[in-house]
């Protein structure tokens, strides 16, 4: 795929054990429903279509406004540049692995939810959290990234996370009220 928008009010599934590869640059964009829900068993994976996939090979999945009742559920996400990106979204993230990406996820002006999610080995940022919004953060594991969190702006809830081996822990500014329990 090199480009694929969801439209407002359209829903797209995809079925567990779906592979979905995407050309150099090419991106998801969501503005109507993505209902991606894997299982254990048969996870959906969402990578880059080169021979030798490395960081930045795809550019994003972006859930914009309207996309709030997206599922993005027992996935494996590999190899992008912007990585998962909510702006405005109050999508659920659960059971995912975002790896081998220059940012893990993003989450702007977002209400989303995050849970029992790894996110590692990304070159900037493994999770960022900026410009607004309440974001829940639920048994996530942040490693092996160049910054583990950055919250910028916004008031993320962190329960049970476990952050570790980063180069750089957890950076947090500009008038952000973070609640870190466990």
């Amino acid at each position: 795929i090199a480009n694929f928008i969801i439209g407002s009010g359209a829903t797209l599934t995809i079925e567990p054990g779906t592979e979905v590869r995407f050309t150099t640059g090419g991106a998801l964009t969501v503005n109507g429903i993505l209902d991606a829900q894997g299982t254990s068993v048969s996870r959906i994976i969402f990578t880059s279509n080169n021979a030798n996939p490395g960081p930045g090979n795809w550019d994003r999945m972006q859930f914009n406004a309207g996309s709030d009742n997206s599922v993005l559920k027992y996935a494996d996400v590999r190899y992008m540049f912007f990585g998962i990106r909510a702006d405005g979204s109050a999508l659920l993230i659960d059971n995912v692995t975002v790896e081998h990406d220059y940012y893990g996820i993003v989450l702007q002006n977002s209400n989303a939810t995050v849970s029992n999610t790894t996110i590692q080995n990304s070159f900037s940022y493994g999770l960022a959290i900026e410009g607004g919004g309440s974001p829940s953060l639920t048994g996530n594991m942040i490693r092996n990234n160049w910054n583990a969190v950055n919250v910028n702006g916004a008031s993320p809830i962190f329960t049970n996370n476990m952050i570790f081996d980063n180069t750089l822990g957890v950076a947090i500014s500009c008038a952000s009220s973070v609640e870190m329990t466990g």
